[in-house]
């Protein structure tokens, strides 16, 4: 595919305590699974990628739920491209907004905003984009001495007005 100055942006939500009905164990293989066909949808388009995610995963835990998600992050050809901490509650620290990227090429910056504005700190990516330079147009301007203002009066007298002031119909 022809490289594009496109890029796809998405956001992942996904709750940290079960929905009804589902253990733990189901609703995390559930966002795995779901995770897995987003990831391949996107990438089929064929351009950077950047989900933003508040995915409840400390990726500071070793915990496997922890590593089978790393695991399906990089299968599905996506790196975690966030390294800070995202969230801190008293002198706890953890890693659970990442930005999931396909296009570290045209990443130039990513992080956390260290913010009380919620319990989590906003992340956000900068990319390395080509500025587009544009060429002004020549603009061709008349130039309005007195002699193009008489050969304009002369060319105006020169037609005849007749079928425009002897017509009734506006249309």
């Amino acid at each position: 595919l022809k490289k594009s100055n496109n890029v796809i942006l998405s956001n992942v939500y996904r709750s940290p305590t079960p929905v009804n009905g589902m253990t733990p164990s189901d609703q995390q293989q559930y966002f795995l699974d779901n995770l897995e066909i987003l990831m391949n949808d996107i990438r089929s388009v064929g351009i950077d990628t950047f989900v933003l995610t508040d995915s409840n995963i400390n990726l500071f835990s070793d915990s496997p739920f922890t590593v089978n998600y790393i695991n399906c992050v990089s299968d599905g050809g996506f790196a975690v491209a966030n390294s800070p901490a995202t969230r801190t509650q008293n002198s706890t620290h953890s890693h659970i907004d990442q930005i999931l990227a396909s296009g570290m090429e045209s990443l130039a910056a990513s992080g956390s905003i260290i913010d009380d504005i919620s319990d989590h700190w906003p992340v956000f990516v900068a990319l390395n984009r080509k500025k587009t330079v544009y060429k002004p147009e020549k603009v061709k301007k008349r130039q309005l001495t007195q002699a193009n203002i008489g050969k304009l009066k002369n060319a105006l007298n020169g037609l005849t007005w007749n079928n425009v002031t002897s017509c009734n119909n506006v249309d």
